[in-house]
């Protein structure tokens, strides 16, 4: 094969001025690459000079990586077409195929001769039988292509995690996505059999629950309610069951006409307006068609104008945010709002949390009685119980749990009464408290009863602890079967009255011996 005919640089200038234009531009060339050359130049008589074919071999071997580095500006990568042997010392021999770094295209006097980089080192290198690869401006361009797409990636990445919802479609962690398909798969045969389980009951006591009326105690207990409920309420039955079982009378499924009268009796603005806003757009948030906003707004804007004496508080938001979220209307969901603050969760959401501090005695006496062992450790660890009062109870578990969980507690609690937060509490411990005994402080101990609650898909296994039946069926020990015994509703009231008059009694001293201090002479 005949070798290329290589084509000068136009115009082309004489090798010999040529040469002498390169020896010229010595100057541009690194102190190290001059000095190298100077030596071999300076090679004593009898000794072959380091001619730049010699270097060039020398050099190939050596580890370079400035024809691979990213370009800086006014950088070229070239690929030679042709073999070339240097002439002198500013030159560098190259084969045909050898990428080659060029630093400066337009530096030198004489047109044609390019300065660069080959193989660690620096010379002129004949324009015309180069090549151009790419340049700094397409490896910006490129860099710039390649993180706008790690941009894309992590945007549709978010995207993908954003749609990892439940089925009220509310965003769910991504770790915990696979969890919960594994559990809807089967979940969703049991709502199919409670669907069809609750379809006959609303059928046979069609009169009784059109008035807002359960029927007679016999006639629930031959369908065995309780159970029934526990199992979980279909989400096309859950507004008008739990508003029997709250007996709130209901203005109709969308009324709005209580909330809009309690608004258009009020027109300066009100006291927890700004509270209120910021709670709002912190209430689930990314939650896609779950619940109206405006609307949750309107319930809680009303419901502080009509209790001035407690006002908002946070927690309620998360709260009638459930409500709308099954279908609830504005008036339906003020009413079950006002049942929770009043009758489930008394004096809760007062500036002293009086409500939570008693029930945290109650919780504290339970867990004594009934999980001695993890009592004896969070004493040891500094666990403070009211904690969990304030965290799982003040919002009923709904943002301590996964939703569907949450609402097969309000299943329950609607209908049995408070006594259902404090055997939830329970049971959540009694379920963890093997782990939990090996935390030696109290943040790792918290940490991580958050941690199991958000994955507690299946609310069966809470109520299995409290089952009679679950007990009997695996026959375990007395001692284990007793903590694990459904609290007696008119119980749990004696002893949350109990409590409460122990801490008002408290507050009273606490009170008096404060007035004691201020009213006594100075010493």
């Amino acid at each position: 094969m005949e070798s290329p005919v290589v084509v000068k640089p136009a115009p082309p200038p004489k090798q010999s001025a040529l040469r002498g234009s390169a020896r010229s531009f010595q100057q541009h060339l690194s102190p190290a690459s001059a000095a190298g050359r100077k030596s071999a130049a300076g090679s004593p008589a009898g000794t072959p000079a380091s001619t730049p074919q010699a270097t060039s071999r020398r050099t190939s071997g050596a580890a370079s990586t400035a024809a691979l580095r990213p370009l800086r500006y006014g950088e070229y990568r070239m690929r030679a077409v042709h073999d070339y042997t240097a002439h002198d010392d500013t030159e560098a021999s190259f084969s045909r195929g050898e990428r080659i770094l060029i630093t400066d295209r337009y530096g030198l006097d004489a047109g044609g001769w390019w300065k660069g980089e080959l193989n660690g080192v620096v010379a002129l290198f004949p324009s015309n039988l180069l090549e151009q690869e790419s340049s700094w401006l397409d490896e910006e361009r490129r860099a710039h292509e390649e993180q706008q797409q790690a941009l894309d990636a992590a945007r549709r990445l978010a995207e993908e995690n954003e749609t990892r919802r439940d089925m009220y479609g509310f965003k769910m962690k991504a770790e915990l996505h696979e969890a919960y398909a594994d559990y809807m798969a089967d979940y969703m045969l049991q709502l199919a059999d409670q669907i069809e389980r609750f379809d006959k009951f609303a059928a046979v006591f069609k009169d009784s629950l059109d008035r807002g009326l359960l029927p007679p105690e016999p006639e629930l207990a031959a369908y065995n309610f309780n159970e029934l409920v526990r199992r979980g309420i279909p989400t096309k039955y859950r507004v008008q069951l739990w508003l029997i079982f709250a007996g709130v009378k209901s203005p109709g499924r969308n009324s709005t006409t209580l909330v809009d009268s309690i608004l258009n009796e009020h027109t300066a603005p009100n006291p927890d307006e700004q509270q209120i806003e910021k709670d709002i757009a912190r209430t689930f948030a990314g939650a896609v068609g779950s619940f109206s906003r405006d609307s949750l707004r309107r319930v809680l804007e009303a419901f502080s104008w009509k209790h001035p004496e407690d006002g908002y508080c946070q927690s309620m938001n998360f709260i009638a945010a459930g409500f709308l979220t099954i279908g609830m209307g504005e008036d339906d969901t003020y009413n079950m709002l006002t049942h929770v603050v009043d009758k489930l969760l008394p004096n809760y959401f007062d500036a002293t949390l009086f409500g939570s501090r008693v029930d945290a005695r109650l919780l504290s006496l339970y867990v004594k009685k009934r999980i001695p062992r993890l009592h004896k450790q969070f004493s040891n660890i500094g666990f403070n119980i009211s904690v969990l009062c304030i965290r799982w109870f003040m919002c009923l578990f709904i943002t301590t749990v996964p939703t569907e969980t949450a609402f097969r507690i309000w299943d329950s609690l609607f209908l049995l009464g408070p006594k259902v937060l404090f055997e939830v509490a329970l049971a959540l411990l009694k379920l963890n408290e093997r782990r939990l005994l090996t935390f030696d402080t109290e943040p790792d101990a918290a940490v991580f009863l958050n941690l199991e609650a958000s994955r507690l898909f299946d609310c069966s296994q809470l109520f299995e602890e409290l089952a009679p039946s679950f007990m009997n069926k695996f026959s375990i020990t007395s001692a284990f079967a007793d903590s694990l015994k459904p609290l007696v509703a008119a119980k749990v009231a004696e002893k949350r009255v109990m409590f409460r008059q122990q801490v008002e009694r408290e507050a009273r001293e606490a009170q008096e011996l404060r007035e004691q201090e201020l009213s006594s002479p100075l010493s």
